[in-house]
């Protein structure tokens, strides 16, 4: 293993559910995660837009009406796929690796990854689908395209892979947040 990549976005407190606390409870995650895995992790941030806009209303047993519409938040996540797609990209293309690991269900990526196999094609991809083993949907024409693939993650899984409880560090540990 060289390096994690893991691409994500601050919350907008304004907008989750804990408000702040999800915020700090994101901000503390990210620190941990640093604190543990050290210069193998490289967290790449993108951003949230907000706007409003107005949407189709929707309305049980009727058909969408152009005309019924309601004013609501657009929150929309800006250049997180696109900086993942050039970071995968690049790693590729500079033979940085023998093989890349994607986890995403995400079709964006089926263009770089088709890219990647075109100027890379001994380079070995493997797609790892971040859903749980019950809820899992695979996007078929993106696993298609990796030299192997994971339709899930598994309970098990998930449970080794769970950060402790508390992270120490040369200053006060970081907590995990109650909520969590």
């Amino acid at each position: 293993l060289i390096q994690v990549k893991f691409f994500t976005a601050e919350i907008k407190a304004k907008f989750a559910s804990r408000g702040e606390l999800a915020h700090q409870a994101q901000q503390a995650y990210h620190r941990a995660l640093v604190q543990i895995y050290g210069d193998n992790l490289q967290i790449i941030k993108g951003y949230y837009s907000e706007r409003q806009e107005c949407a189709m209303t929707f309305n049980e047993g009727h058909p969408p009406s152009k005309t019924d519409r309601t004013t609501v938040w657009k929150l929309e996540e800006k250049q997180t796929d696109v900086r993942m797609a050039l970071e995968m990209y690049r790693d590729a293309i500079r033979g940085e690796a023998e093989q890349l690991v994607l986890c995403t269900n995400d079709s964006d990526m089926i263009p770089p990854i088709e890219m990647i196999k075109a100027d890379r094609p001994e380079l070995k991809i493997g797609i790892v689908v971040p859903r749980e083993q019950d809820t899992s949907r695979v996007i078929s024409s993106l696993a298609s395209l990796g030299d192997w693939s994971l339709p899930y993650v598994s309970y098990e899984a998930l449970r080794l892979a769970l950060l402790p409880d508390k992270v120490p560090t040369r200053r006060k540990p970081i907590l995990k947040p109650n909520h969590w």
